[in-house]
């Protein structure tokens, strides 16, 4: 009789600027976790993204305390704070290491939870064949993007196919540079965030 395999506990994960967090970020989160079983998902705002600060105008400590606000009354939405504080750039890669000291792959199975959009650029990752031996994902879609488009973009790098699991959502054609935009311009950003992240943006003045 062989040796039964340990059952992995199923970690969704989202890595990102959250630069603010929005509804869509929170849909997409939601139904992976629903459709795929998922025992939790963490919400990881990355501290030093690397972009130029025109494009990031705020502390990561405001944007880590908008999505503790957005996901407080969830109880399998979690938010971590291992990027915050990085003086360089995490990339996936390096988040994965980093999930790997608390939550020890021999235990928990990853689904990184992201875009299409995002998925068709794997191949120009860090490590990209490296991070597909680290987690699967699962690809929500996106306004212009098809299953078929991305597998064509993916489809070389060895054992993406069964890796990547897409995702068909409600379409929110939301996005946070959209949102910064919005409110530089003085206008409404009411339903596109929880309302806990639009008052804290107001209070705050964030994106001015």
């Amino acid at each position: 009789m062989g040796v039964m395999k340990p059952y992995k506990k199923r970690i969704g994960w989202m890595g990102g600027s959250f630069n603010p967090i929005h509804n869509g970020h929170l849909v997409l989160a939601e139904n992976a976790r629903e459709t795929f079983d998922l025992e939790k998902v963490l919400f990881i705002p990355n501290g030093h993204p690397g972009y130029s600060k025109d494009e990031f105008p705020i502390e990561p400590e405001y944007r880590l305390k908008m999505v503790e606000l957005a996901i407080q009354n969830h109880p399998q939405f979690e938010v971590s704070s291992i990027e915050i504080g990085r003086e360089t750039p995490c990339y996936s890669i390096d988040t994965l290491r980093l999930l790997q000291e608390k939550y020890p792959s021999i235990l928990y199975q990853y689904f990184f939870i992201t875009g299409m959009d995002s998925i068709s650029e794997l191949t120009s990752w860090k490590d990209s064949v490296q991070v597909l031996e680290m987690t699967q994902f699962i690809a929500g879609s996106r306004p212009g993007y098809t299953e078929k488009q991305v597998i064509e973009r993916i489809k070389y790098l060895p054992g993406c196919i069964e890796k990547v699991h897409f995702l068909d959502i409600p379409l929110l054609e939301i996005s946070s540079s959209d949102i910064r935009n919005r409110i530089r311009a003085k206008k409404t950003i009411r339903y596109l965030v929880p309302d806990v992240v639009f008052t804290y943006i107001n209070e705050k003045g964030l994106y001015l």
